[in-house]
């Protein structure tokens, strides 16, 4: 096993919030401001997450 990644003590401390975990990820938050490479997925800032209202109405299984 190899360990590529490593944290002790109170080193993600600082790392706070989703939004910090988000920025370090690949695609980041996709907001305007970032400057994504050609052929990375655009998409409206915030758009991705569903409300719980915002669900379409469920189907019925079948019997």
């Amino acid at each position: 096993m190899f360990r590529t990644y490593f944290i002790n003590a109170r080193g993600d401390e600082a790392l706070g919030s989703t939004w910090s975990y988000l920025d370090m990820t690949a695609l980041g938050r996709q907001e305007t401001w970032e400057d994504s490479p050609e052929g990375y997925p655009r998409t409206p800032p915030y758009e991705w997450w569903n409300w719980h209202d915002e669900y379409g109405a469920p189907e019925p299984a079948d019997a």
